[in-house]
């Protein structure tokens, strides 16, 4: 998770109403998740508030493909 803060883009890499920092999956941070299952998406790096769903909670290092049945293809949504 660390070596993703250097990828952040300012205000584009925020996502308030889910409470972090993310970073798209490009040809810099696939490689450093070798068994992605697809590769859209992004890549938490950092959790700015706890906004836990029935104690599911996002952690640095995860990878978002999806919300709410809607792809989600970069940082940009």
């Amino acid at each position: 998770p660390d070596r993703l803060l250097a990828h952040l883009q300012g205000e584009a890499s925020r996502f308030r109403q889910l409470g972090i920092r993310a970073v798209g999956l490009d040809e810099k941070v696939i490689p450093l998740y070798p068994n992605l299952r697809s590769y859209t998406g992004v890549a938490v790096a950092a959790v700015t508030a706890d906004l836990s769903v029935e104690g599911n909670r996002l952690l640095a290092g995860d990878v978002i493909h999806r919300v709410n049945q809607t792809e989600i293809f970069n940082a940009a949504g």
